[in-house]
């Protein structure tokens, strides 16, 4: 029986390794040309993805164009509302303050420092405030004045900001007055403010005649009479 490695060692018939040559040949050639098909391939493709490249950062530039111009229309929009929108109206709060004056110097008394003596007259004033500050009041209002007493006698000034206030000299067992002025505000409601002050009583008054012999000098050159 013959060896097999005595049938490979057999020589090729004549012309074979020049077909295999041109078969291997071929089969290069073949991937060769899908080779270059491919790169076409592949450079259509990247000038494919240049150009959709170009035409983002275009698209990019158009956005950031809009962008721009959607912001200036913003900024435009709020100063037009800025321009229409009419301005907040002011609260006003509105009140009265009133406090006592001293008689001698016209002006107001600390709140630790006001009394009043019964019997005594004493002067109070009557401010209106919006928000706290002083205002003249509206045309046509005055201050009306009164206090917890009808028997206190009052009387107002021409301009009403200031009253003279007198209580009863014999109301021993009053401790405090309360005072308290009202007029219109300026939207036409009625506004009001107190101040109460204690009462100190009056001090009390003995009326009495001295009766006394009057000394009369002698004339000149006569003795005076003897008692």
């Amino acid at each position: 029986m013959p060896d097999k490695h005595e049938e490979e060692k057999k020589p090729l018939p004549p012309g074979s390794e020049i077909v295999i040559l041109r078969n291997i040949l071929a089969v290069a050639e073949q991937s060769l040309k899908e080779l270059q098909e491919q790169g076409k391939t592949q450079n259509a493709t990247l000038i494919e993805l240049k150009e959709q490249g170009k035409t983002l950062d275009q698209t990019l530039v158009t956005l950031n164009e809009s962008l721009k111009v959607q912001q200036d229309s913003k900024i435009l929009l709020q100063k037009l509302v800025e321009e229409v929108t009419p301005p907040p109206v002011e609260e006003h709060t509105y009140t009265i303050v009133v406090r006592q004056i001293n008689m001698l110097t016209r002006k107001y008394k600390e709140t630790k420092d006001m009394a009043i003596e019964a019997g005594k007259p004493r002067a109070f004033g009557a401010n209106m405030q919006d928000n706290g500050n002083n205002i003249p009041l509206p045309d046509g209002s005055k201050f009306t004045w009164t206090t917890d007493n009808t028997a206190d006698q009052i009387s107002v000034s021409a301009d009403s900001t200031t009253a003279v206030i007198t209580t009863p000299a014999g109301d021993s067992g009053r401790t405090s007055v309360t005072v308290t002025a009202a007029a219109v505000d300026p939207d036409g409601n009625m506004a009001s403010g107190s101040v109460t002050v204690p009462v100190i009583p009056g001090v009390g008054h003995t009326f009495t005649v001295s009766v006394a012999e009057l000394q009369v000098n002698p004339l000149p050159g006569k003795p005076a009479p003897k008692k």
